[in-house]
């Protein structure tokens, strides 16, 4: 997750835990996000929104 925050801190004009949350979200809501993220492994979208939820706590 640090390195995750630490690309979107390089990429973002700012960087907010919610706004990191909210990604994850749409990780799961985004048909293409969800596609990208489970295309190895089923249930990756959810794992890495369920992990963002805990590291921006």
């Amino acid at each position: 997750m640090k390195l995750s925050k630490k690309w979107l801190e390089y990429s973002w004009n700012f960087y907010s835990k919610e706004a990191h949350r909210n990604l994850g979200e749409m990780y799961v809501l985004d048909e293409r996000f969800k596609k990208y993220y489970d295309n190895n492994q089923e249930g990756m979208a959810e794992f890495f929104r369920d992990a963002l939820n805990i590291y921006t706590k």
